[in-house]
């Protein structure tokens, strides 16, 4: 499944010209800080939309401004990580990674179990029952990555997930990426300054990159 964006999006005075194309692939996106890189993932999302252009996943339309159609983000199957695990304080782990199932209208017997079998593929089912609270941020981002994969997405970014890590639970994180990675037929998109995550991870790159006196571009 291949993800498109040809187009422009403008927070404020800042204009992000997109160009580019993913297929079942993981993609590096770089660029020196405050160039856009999170704008491309929130375009992507369904956080920020085009002003003109056309966004598409598959065959499918997700944002033509000219037709006004806009796919809202809870309905795009895409899963979104960032450097903060953003688990809900109030449920413990696996109610966590059950959320976006039962949120579908999964049932619970179907929800918990698929949750259980996710967090396994991930080393962490022995913590289905903790507060989220009590988690390492090595924990938490596995469980957040459980979360995300187990609703299926149509695609996965993520924005520089590595960043709260240290480097031994980097590595670890970065190692179970691969392998888990190495099975989906879907776009993915990883924000990351390390060479490493590039080199391990990733079959080529997207730059983001912006001149003086000009619009920022990602090719």
């Amino acid at each position: 499944m291949n993800l498109q964006v040809q187009g422009v999006t403008r927070v404020g005075d800042f204009t992000l010209d997109i160009d580019i194309e993913v297929g079942s692939e993981t993609v590096a996106i770089v660029g020196d800080n405050g160039v856009g890189k999170t704008t491309l993932l929130r375009v992507v999302a369904g956080l920020q939309s085009l002003v003109t252009g056309q966004a598409k996943l598959g065959e499918s339309v997700l944002d033509n401004p000219s037709s006004g159609l806009f796919v809202d983000p809870q309905d795009r199957d895409v899963a979104l990580l960032f450097q903060d695990a953003l688990l809900f304080p109030h449920l413990n782990v696996v109610d966590n990674v059950a959320f976006g199932l039962r949120r579908r209208g999964v049932e619970d017997s179907v929800a918990r179990p698929a949750a259980l079998d996710s967090l396994g593929r991930f080393g962490v089912l022995d913590l289905a029952e903790r507060r989220v609270d009590t988690l390492s941020g090595g924990q938490a981002q596995r469980v957040a990555l459980a979360r995300a994969l187990v609703v299926q997405p149509r695609v996965i970014l993520l924005d520089e997930p590595f960043t709260s890590l240290d480097r031994s639970s980097r590595h670890e994180f970065r190692m179970m990426l691969a392998t888990q990675f190495a099975g989906l037929e879907i776009p993915r998109l990883i924000v990351t300054h390390d060479d490493i995550d590039i080199s391990s991870l990733c079959t080529r790159e997207i730059v983001v990159r912006r001149e003086q006196g000009k619009p920022a571009t990602a090719r």
